[in-house]
């Protein structure tokens, strides 16, 4: 289960507020949106690439918010997460 609580991220002018998100195991779940919706940025924020500015991220359980990618027992693919480019 993946689950994002109050997630904020400014990255320069760009700024995601609040998200909350839960993904159960076994389910199907697609981010739709225009470009500069937000969408590659939370999914980064779950990886580990980036760190919330606000808010918690947790995995299976485990509060990961503050771990480094290589720290954590999960990854892009392990957790059933798949990025797949627009262009």
């Amino acid at each position: 289960m993946i689950n994002l609580r109050n997630v904020s991220k400014r990255i320069s002018d760009f700024n995601l507020k609040n998200i909350n998100l839960s993904i159960s195991d076994n389910e199907y779940f697609v981010m739709l949106g225009p470009t500069g919706a937000g969408k590659t940025v939370v999914l980064e924020l779950i990886s580990g690439m980036y760190r919330p500015d606000k808010g918690e991220i947790w995995i299976n359980g485990r509060n990961v918010t503050s771990e480094y990618p290589e720290e954590t027992p999960h990854s892009l693919c392990l957790s059933g997460l798949y990025v797949i480019s627009q262009s």
